[in-house]
């Protein structure tokens, strides 16, 4: 995102700039949960696997607290702190997204009204020189626009920070495979900032004119269907109507393809990179593989929230490039 479309960005939002920062409080605060919820993984699967592995950082932490705490069975302990953290996070992330959607919902609606207010004021030679799609987009389709992009910011952070707290976590317990999984995200978030450049945005460019012509089409056609009728030019017209509903549709199916590949690209490397780890393992001994079991379940569950908060990431970036 460029420092204009910033600048445009924060125009929309400054007038609710206080509930901004309360999301973005909210924002850090589910982050740091998120870190902490997956620490708090480890106590729990090595008392399961009967494992004395060595943790360090937050991990390590956890597993002293859980050592210290007067309760007869630790187990029990361990998932009675993951749930209370767990139900903490999940309260707050669903906080966090009524107060975003409320912020844009808000901005929507005032935006419209500005609109509506200032062509009320409009000269009438306004009206006469412009078509009436041209304005009913305007007033009422392009203000979609400013809202979706006010949803999708502040989740596209979310995404951001969570990325980061889970990193940190795994970075400092395995900097070595915490690493690798750093590779492997910035070689996704390559692809997906390659595919938004070259494809998203050109896709939804063409959409929004697609969608302009057609409904240009739609308003003259209703607003002429008399002499329409009379010339017996419908077909003509419907014969328009077809065709930019035509390139709308290919476009459409275009842009929803192009925005399933990237979680398509990456169930199939974590997998991969999964097995990768087993095979490793397996060759190493059983020895060797052991005490990599807690710390090995702990990478699968910050496996998959990664894997969830990477594709949600580019499919939001790729959305956002698109309109």
């Amino acid at each position: 995102m460029s420092l204009a479309q910033i600048r445009i960005l924060w125009f929309f939002m400054r007038p609710s700039r206080g509930l901004y920062a309360a999301i973005l409080a909210l924002t850090l605060l589910v982050s740091i949960l998120e870190s902490v919820s997956l620490a708090a993984f480890f106590p729990v699967f090595q008392i399961l696997m009967s494992r004395q592995a060595g943790a360090s950082g937050l991990i390590g932490q956890f597993c002293d607290l859980i050592r210290r705490m007067p309760v007869g069975e630790p187990l029990v302990a361990a998932c009675v702190i993951l749930a209370l953290i767990m139900v903490l996070k999940a309260a707050l992330v669903m906080v966090r997204e009524w107060l975003t959607a409320y912020a844009s919902g808000t901005a929507l609606h005032q935006l419209k009204g500005r609109l509506m207010r200032q062509y009320a004021e409009a000269p009438y030679d306004i009206f006469v020189d412009t078509k009436q799609g041209a304005w009913l987009y305007q007033c009422l389709r392009a203000p979609d626009t400013i809202a979706f992009v006010l949803l999708r910011s502040p989740q596209l952070l979310s995404e951001l920070l969570k990325m980061a707290a889970i990193l940190a976590v795994l970075a400092s317990a395995w900097p070595a495979a915490t690493a690798i999984v750093v590779v492997i995200g910035a070689a996704y978030n390559l692809l997906t900032q390659q595919m938004a450049r070259r494809i998203s945005y050109n896709t939804g460019k063409s959409r929004a004119a697609a969608a302009t012509d057609q409904l240009h089409v739609a308003t003259e056609f209703f607003r002429g269907i008399r002499s329409i009728g009379a010339f017996c030019a419908k077909p003509a017209w419907l014969s328009r109507f077809e065709q930019a509903g035509c390139r709308y549709r290919e476009l459409y199916i275009q842009d929803q393809v192009w925005l399933a590949a990237p979680i398509t690209v990456m169930e199939m490397t974590a997998i991969l990179v999964l097995l990768g780890a087993v095979v490793v393992m397996h060759l190493g001994g059983k020895d060797q593989a052991g005490p990599l079991l807690p710390m090995m379940g702990v990478f699968g569950v910050a496996a998959l929230r990664l894997l969830y908060a990477v594709t949600n990431f580019g499919r939001l970036k790729m959305e956002l490039a698109g309109r």
